[in-house]
């Protein structure tokens, strides 16, 4: 368990195979396809309006930079 520093939110690791949400598997394939075979996709490759609508209130999407001393916030949901 980590904890994300500049809101103190615990980030929890789940095994994808405990995930049973079909609007979470959705966005899940949708990012592994903007991945390819990098770790993340970069903010080019990311499409938000491609994610099941009910999520992007939900969503952050942040830049971790300078290996995670500091952050970029792209977008955040309402």
């Amino acid at each position: 368990m980590a904890v994300f520093a500049p809101h103190g939110v615990e980030v929890r690791h789940m095994p994808l195979d405990a995930m049973n949400s079909e609007l979470l598997l959705e966005a899940y394939q949708t990012w592994q396809g903007w991945c390819g075979a990098r770790r993340a996709p970069t903010w080019r490759d990311v499409d938000l309006i491609a994610f099941p609508p009910a999520l992007l209130p939900l969503m952050t999407v942040v830049d971790v930079l300078d290996n995670g001393d500091d952050y970029r916030y792209r977008y955040w949901g309402s």
